[in-house]
């Protein structure tokens, strides 16, 4: 089905270029990658190397996702996802194209996703970050992401933290599991786990998270194909 979406969206952009829609072309390009990593997820999920389809996807938004963010005016770092891609790219290893600002994310939850890139990458404003995470927390449907967020810091820091690091990667494993059933998580992209594709789909923070600390334990969300 992925491949499908994918083979329309490529055809979508072929149409609307002929037309000189721009804005049609760009809304296309910010949905193909959710397509590839989408696959690269079922993937890993098996226990299946899911880099192509990864890379596929990383590549989409690099070629593309610059110039079209200059050219059109509409278009933002939001709308191509790029605190995802940025995930993504941190999981094969890969550089990423863009140097993203909480505050080019208009959703909170993607601002801690920046938040979480910039620990990743030893560069974590931890006022900025709690302050963000404070803010998000004052809704109540966003208790689960909250929790979720928290869980992946905690581990980043684990020499500060109230539990092992085991038993925080099992807590992170059931907060994943619980956004089958949440509000929140079930009204968001598929990539992130909620509804009845959860089982099916991985934490693919949570596995940029593992990589970082050279987790070894048994976890299905660590990443087990090589740092790059």
């Amino acid at each position: 089905m992925n491949q499908e979406f994918f083979d329309r969206g490529v055809k979508a952009i072929e149409l609307l270029t002929a037309k000189g829609n721009a804005s049609g072309v760009a809304r296309n390009y910010a949905r193909l990658p959710s397509y590839r990593f989408h696959s690269g997820l079922l993937l890993w999920r098996r226990g299946e190397n899911p880099r192509d389809y990864i890379e596929q996807g990383v590549t989409v938004l690099e070629d593309n996702a610059p110039g079209l963010l200059r050219d059109v005016p509409e278009m933002t770092a939001s709308a191509f996802h790029l605190e995802v891609g940025g995930v993504f790219a941190f999981l094969i290893g890969r550089p990423y194209f863009h140097i993203l600002r909480p505050e080019e994310i208009e959703y909170p939850d993607g601002r801690l996703t920046v938040h979480l890139l910039h620990a990743l990458e030893g560069r974590l404003d931890r006022p900025a970050m709690e302050a963000e995470l404070e803010a998000f927390a004052k809704t109540k449907k966003h208790t689960l992401s909250v929790r979720t967020y928290r869980n992946y810091f905690d581990i980043l820091e684990r020499a500060e933290a109230s539990l092992p690091l085991d038993d925080l990667v099992r807590l992170g494993g059931t907060l994943y599991d619980q956004r089958k059933n949440d509000a929140f998580y079930s009204g968001g992209p598929a990539l992130e786990g909620g509804g009845p594709g959860n089982s099916e789909l991985i934490d693919y923070s949570l596995g940029a998270v593992l990589k970082h600390i050279s987790y070894e334990g048994s976890c299905v969300h660590a990443w087990r194909w090589g740092s790059a």
